[in-house]
C-alpha cells in the first residue's frame, strides 16, 4: 500500500516545470479541433436548456436523464459553444493536474509526471474534454474525492474528510454512475483501512445528506428506465471495447478494436504485477465501476463508454506509476504512441459523430432565409443543433413532433410547426435510427405538396432543400 504518512510538501522548481509542461500538453491536446467540432444532439440540448433561467432548468429535470448540475453549472458561464466546449477543456486539464499529484503520492514526480502525461494524451479523455457534457465534469470530481479521500486516510484531518463529502456528493450531481466510484472507495476503506472505517462512515452520512436533495429527482430516473433505451443488448465484448478506448481505438471510428483492448488489458495486468499490493486502490478505482455497470446492464442496458470515463485516470496511473523506473518504461512508450495513434484518427479522420455538416448546413440556410420562412425538420436529431445555431427567432419545427418530454419542451420547444402556411418552406432531412426511412417519407410528402424547389445543401448524412408554394 503507498505510505501517505504526511501531507503534500511544497512542490520544488524541477516537479513545477513538470507539472506546467504537462499541463500545456494536456491544453494543447484538448483546444486542438476543439472548433471543428460540431453539436450533436445531446450538446444542443445541453445549450438550449443552459438558456432558460434556473427554475426552469429545475423543472425540465424529470424529463433529463441526468441532474441539472451541469445545467446549471453551463447557465453561471458566457453564452456560446466555444465557452462550454472551453469548460469541458478546463475540466480535462485540472483532471490532469490531480492525477499529477495522486501519481506522485504513488510513486514520486517521475511516476506523477508519467500518469499525467498519460491522462493528457487519452483518447477518450481527450474525446470527453472538448464535448459540452457533464462528463469531464464528473471525472474531475471523481478523480478529486479519490485524491482528498487518500489525503483524508493519510492525515486523519476532519477538513480533509469535508471536502471529501463535498466532491463525492457533487460527482453524484454531474452524473449517477460516480456512485460507482464510491463502492470502490468503500471497498478499499473496508479492506486495506480498516482503522478509518468510523470517519469514512462520518463522511458518507455527509455525502448522502448533501444528496438527498437530489434523491427524488434520482428515483424518478430510475423508475422511468430512461437510462440507455436506445441501445441494443448488453455483450459481454462491450467492456473489453471499452478497454479498446483507453489506449489506440476512438469512439464511432471504423477499425478493429481487439488489438487495442488486448494492449490495455495487457499493460494493466504488467502494470498491476509490478506494483503489486500497491495497485489496490487504483485497480478498484478503474475496474469496480466497469463491473458494476456491466451487471446493471444485464438488466437493462446502460454500458456507455462515456458513463466510464471517470475511470481513465485509474488507468493513467497503473501504468504510469509502473512505469517510473527504467524497467517499466516500455510500458509508458506503449501506451503513450497508441494514444497518439488514436488521437490522429480522431483529429484527422471523417467521423461523422464529431464533425457532421449540421454547422455548416445551418449556417447557408441563414444566409438565405427570409421573414416568415418555416424549417420543417424529419428528426430531432438536426433539429436541436439547427435550433441552437439559428437561434429562437427562425421558426422551426419538426414533421412529426411529438410530447413525450412536455417538461423538457416547455422549456427548450416541442418541436410543433406554426399553425400559419408559409410561402417557403425549408425541409432538412436527417436519418433517425428511431425512425428508419422517415425521412425519405417526409421528402415524398413534400414533393407531392409543393412542385417549385431546389437543393440547398447536400451531404452524404444531411439534405437541405428550399420549397416555395404556388
Amino acid at each position: 500500500m503507498p505510505d501517505f504518512s504526511s501531507l503534500p510538501s511544497p512542490v520544488t522548481s524541477g516537479k513545477k516545470s513538470w507539472l506546467l509542461l504537462v499541463l500545456v500538453l494536456a491544453l494543447a491536446a484538448r483546444l486542438f479541433h476543439a472548433g471543428d467540432r460540431v453539436l450533436w444532439f445531446d450538446e444542443a440540448v445541453s445549450l438550449l436548456i443552459a438558456k432558460a433561467s434556473i427554475p426552469d432548468i429545475i423543472a425540465a429535470a424529470p424529463d433529463d436523464t441526468h441532474s441539472p448540475f451541469y445545467y446549471l453549472m453551463l447557465h453561471f458561464l458566457p453564452r456560446g459553444e466555444l465557452v462550454a466546449r472551453g469548460f469541458s477543456a478546463l475540466c480535462g486539464v485540472l483532471t490532469v493536474a490531480l492525477v499529477f499529484l495522486i501519481g506522485r503520492k504513488f510513486g514520486g514526480a517521475t511516476a506523477g509526471a508519467i500518469s499525467a502525461g498519460l491522462m493528457a494524451l487519452c483518447p477518450l479523455h481527450v474525446w470527453y474534454s472538448q464535448e459540452v457534457r457533464m462528463y469531464a465534469l464528473q471525472t474531475l470530481l471523481v478523480t478529486a474525492s479519490w485524491w482528498l479521500l487518500f489525503l483524508a486516510l493519510d492525515s486523519r484531518c476532519w477538513r480533509c474528510w469535508t471536502a471529501y463529502a463535498v466532491a463525492a456528493a457533487l460527482s453524484l450531481y454531474a452524473q449517477y454512475t460516480s456512485a460507482f466510484a464510491l463502492v470502490a472507495q468503500g471497498i478499499y476503506v473496508l479492506w486495506f483501512r480498516r482503522d478509518e472505517v468510523r470517519p469514512w462512515l462520518l463522511a458518507q452520512a455527509g455525502v448522502a445528506l448533501l444528496f438527498a436533495p437530489c434523491v427524488p429527482l434520482f428515483m424518478h430516473h430510475l423508475v422511468e428506465g430512461t437510462f440507455g433505451f436506445w441501445l441494443g443488448k448488453f455483450s459481454w465484448t462491450d467492456p473489453l471495447r471499452f478497454f479498446a478506448l483507453l489506449s489506440g481505438a476512438i469512439t464511432k471510428n471504423p477499425g478493429p478494436y481487439w488489438p487495442w483492448a488486448v494492449l490495455s488489458i495487457v499493460l494493466l495486468l504488467v502494470a498491476a504485477i509490478r506494483q503489486g499490493r500497491k495497485a489496490a486502490p487504483l485497480l478498484l478505482w478503474l475496474l469496480a465501476p466497469v463491473v458494476l455497470l456491466a451487471l446493471v446492464s444485464l438488466r437493462a442496458n446502460a454500458f456507455l463508454p462515456r458513463a466510464l470515463l471517470m475511470v481513465a485516470p485509474a488507468f493513467a496511473l497503473l501504468v504510469g506509476c509502473a512505469a517510473a523506473d527504467k524497467k517499466g518504461a516500455t510500458l509508458a512508450v506503449l501506451l503513450a504512441a497508441a494514444n497518439l495513434f488514436a488521437l490522429q484518427h480522431y483529429y484527422f479522420s471523417p467521423n461523422p459523430w464529431i464533425r457532421s455538416p449540421l454547422r455548416e448546413a445551418s449556417e447557408t440556410v441563414a444566409k438565405e432565409i427570409q421573414t416568415g420562412d418555416v424549417i420543417v425538420h424529419s428528426s430531432r436529431f438536426s433539429y436541436r443543433p439547427f435550433q441552437f445555431y439559428l437561434g429562437d427567432n427562425i421558426a422551426q419545427g419538426l414533421a412529426q413532433p411529438d410530447n413525450d418530454e412536455p417538461l423538457l419542451y416547455r422549456v427548450i420547444g416541442d418541436g410543433r410547426l406554426p399553425a400559419k402556411e408559409a410561402r417557403r418552406l425549408w425541409l432538412v432531412l436527417w436519418p433517425d435510427f428511431q425512425q428508419p426511412g422517415f425521412h425519405n417519407q417526409v421528402l415524398s410528402q413534400m414533393n407531392a405538396r409543393c412542385s417549385r424547389h431546389r437543393e440547398v445543401f447536400s451531404s452524404p448524412q444531411l439534405l437541405v432543400m428550399l420549397y416555395e408554394k404556388q
